[in-house]
């Protein structure tokens, strides 16, 4: 199978480099705005070939070969022979039309598009594509190597040799699919965004410092803290997921994390934990007197919300709350 990633920043890095190191893959191209950028990774995945190679791991030929058919390249042209592109940009809606239109002129017309937006409705991205039956949403989940889960939604249900070409290529990268409609896309976002903005609230509310809440959070809820989470994610993508999952039933909570998410970026912080941590930092929000914390109290009460959210979405979507449970484990590592 022949992959294509567009896209050379975090998340696109992170899933070349699956792709890259899967069996089955006979061709693998992360396309790159600059030609600098290609130059990089290609010279460090050959010195990665040539380091087996000094060790008896690689010939040199297999090492050659390997570097023809796994790299890196600023050239749309490259990905002519895809049967997969998937396009990995930061979470701009603008910026993503653009690529998968231009992707659309490259490719075959067997060649499947899929956008790995965290955030955006994936008709409006792919609003403007003529083949809208080549088109899906495919997110991965942060660090790529790490969790098993993705979430697949097509734009469309008449393109059954689309979706048996997902299949394989979910098969070659060893992920556990989540396969959403169009109205329930993203779920796992939703649910995640949703916590994020309940552990904030309850960081708010209690005596407790922004490393405690994180100690916290992977002691009792999930892999990483709240503020790693927002940190490792970007303002970007979740002021994003802020805006598009908020909803009358969470719109306090959400709307006070995006206040202060955007009064850390106001004051020229890009890390929230940093911003709270600042000594007299404007953008720290306050609320009176705090209660004490309470770990036991605050844990039941976050499962307790947890679980609210699986079933409110499992009734919403009709996907069994057994398998939102098993995708918010290998997503986020939700611990029971």
């Amino acid at each position: 199978m022949r992959i294509g990633i567009v896209g050379s920043g975090k998340m696109g890095n992170d899933v070349f480099n699956l792709i890259r190191n899967s069996q089955g893959v006979d061709k693998a191209v992360l396309i790159c705005r600059k030609n600098e950028t290609s130059k990089e990774i290609n010279e460090k995945i050959k010195s990665k070939y040539m380091k087996k190679v000094s060790r008896g791991q690689l010939t040199a030929e297999d090492a050659d070969e390997l570097s023809k058919k796994l790299f890196a390249s600023n050239m749309y042209e490259d990905l002519h022979d895809c049967d997969i592109v998937i396009e990995s940009v930061t979470e701009d809606l603008c910026l993503k039309q653009g690529i998968v239109e231009k992707i659309e002129k490259m490719v075959s017309e067997t060649c499947v598009i899929m956008s790995n937006t965290s955030s955006l409705n994936i008709k409006d991205i792919f609003v403007n594509v003529s083949m809208k039956e080549n088109c899906a949403g495919f997110h991965f989940f942060y660090p790529v190597l790490m969790w098993p889960a993705v979430e697949i939604c097509f734009l469309s249900d008449k393109n059954n040799d689309a979706r048996k070409k997902v299949e394989s290529f979910v098969e070659i990268i060893d992920k556990v699919p989540l396969h959403l409609s169009i109205s329930s896309n993203l779920l796992i976002s939703r649910i995640l965004t949703a916590m994020v903005a309940y552990l904030y609230s309850i960081y708010v509310n209690f005596q407790i410092s922004p490393s405690d809440m994180d100690y916290f959070v992977k002691d009792q809820i999930m892999a990483f803290g709240i503020f790693e989470t927002i940190d490792a994610s970007g303002f970007t993508i979740i002021k994003s997921c802020l805006n598009n999952f908020n909803c009358k039933q969470h719109e306090n909570i959400m709307s006070s994390l995006l206040s202060v998410i955007l009064s850390a970026e106001n004051a020229g912080y890009n890390s929230l934990k940093i911003a709270l941590n600042a000594e007299g930092n404007n953008c720290v929000e306050k609320n009176g007197k705090k209660m004490r914390f309470d770990k036991s109290e605050a844990a039941y009460c976050v499962k307790k919300f947890i679980a609210d959210e699986n079933d409110r979405h499992s009734k919403a979507s009709g996907i069994r709350r057994e398998e939102i449970v098993r995708a918010l484990r290998g997503s986020i590592g939700l611990q029971n």
